[in-house]
């Protein structure tokens, strides 16, 4: 009796092992589909498109925005050398270039944005990470 135990007790684990090993098998055989390349082509703009465009952009440069002073320097190149380092780190940087009678310095700004709050993260980063002073403007 205790054979005849034995015997079905060892069948019944053989059994279990085949099945896994047939499962892991499958799913090893089993390789995920390709998604399809998908070409995305963007339609030329067409000119009254491209006029109604341009209104759009004049007219958010005509809203009051918050800028980041991290520089302002009597060298252009120097004014430079930071838009650099930060364009090449992902910042949207632009330069004000001297008004004469006004300024004889080319100001480095860093972004524009809506709100103070909305510039809190970058200010904190360009102060404490990039070791950059900041002054905070408002462009009319």
């Amino acid at each position: 009796f205790i054979a005849v135990l034995l015997l079905f007790s060892l069948s019944e684990v053989h059994s279990e092992s085949t099945e896994k090993t047939k499962i892991h098998e499958i799913k090893k055989e089993t390789k995920p589909i390709p998604e399809p390349a998908i070409k995305k082509t963007e339609d030329k703009p067409k000119p009254a498109q491209t006029e109604e465009l341009e209104k759009t952009e004049k007219k958010d440069d005509d809203q009051p925005y918050y800028s980041i002073q991290v520089g302002a320097f009597s060298r252009q190149r120097n004014a430079e050398k930071i838009i650099n380092r930060l364009k090449s780190k992902g910042y949207t940087v632009y330069m004000l270039e001297p008004v004469p009678g006004e300024s004889a310095l080319y100001k480095v700004r860093v972004g524009k944005f809506k709100s103070r709050t909305d510039m809190v993260d970058v200010v904190e980063i360009l102060r404490d990470v990039e070791k950059l002073p900041i002054d905070v403007v408002y462009v009319k």
